[in-house]
């Protein structure tokens, strides 16, 4: 008798000594006004107040006829924080009207990898409240129709969450961030176990 409490008792000190799972999770997400958004409105004026209508110095007016931020990837948590890492694609197309009614369409496609890490600061049975952030590395491919030209450059792609909330369902997870960065300033999406709990 004395001996299997002893038994019993190890193999509870060894599970309590044990290192917590690492939860796997696929991601996906979708979200709007993405920070090359603002980058590509810098220095122009905005007359009729709209977030993607503008016009600059030389009376060319731009509207943003697309724009989104699309991501793929993995996270896996541990404890209180979370890593993902992922493929980001931001989709840019700008209507560009000269001031004797000549239209361009510009269109910039940014693809990057990027790592992104956020901690838990309130959590209860279902739901989570979490900040963080992360940096990358990519590249912009930029055409314009008018001119018939296209580029590849650099691009350095950051994300900033302010705050996040994440409800935990049964089998799958939905999550909405608000921050500043290249995941856009809103973005919902989903996250699919890779090794469920049991």
């Amino acid at each position: 008798m004395s001996q299997s409490i002893s038994l019993s008792f190890l193999k509870a000190q060894e599970i309590q000594e044990r290192p917590p799972r690492k939860e796997k999770e696929l991601l996906f997400s979708y979200g709007i006004a993405p920070f090359p958004v603002f980058f590509h409105m810098e220095d122009k004026t905005s007359p009729n107040g709209g977030i993607f209508s503008f016009q600059d110095p030389n009376i060319r007016t731009y509207n943003f006829i697309e724009q989104g931020s699309y991501s793929f990837g993995i996270s896996w948590k541990k404890r209180k924080k979370r890593f993902r890492l992922l493929i980001n694609h931001v989709r840019l197309k700008i209507e560009e009207t000269f001031f004797g009614g000549e239209q361009q369409e510009e269109k910039h496609r940014y693809t990057s990898i990027l790592c992104d890490w956020t901690r838990t600061w309130w959590e209860r049975k279902h739901m989570e409240l979490y900040s963080g952030g992360g940096i990358g590395l990519g590249i912009n491919e930029v055409s314009f129709d008018r001119d018939v030209f296209e580029e590849t450059r650099l691009h350095l792609p950051f994300n900033i969450t302010a705050v996040g909330f994440r409800y935990n369902f049964q089998k799958l997870s939905g999550f909405l961030d608000l921050g500043w960065g290249d995941l856009g300033i809103v973005t919902t999406g989903l996250t699919l176990p890779i090794n469920p709990k049991k």
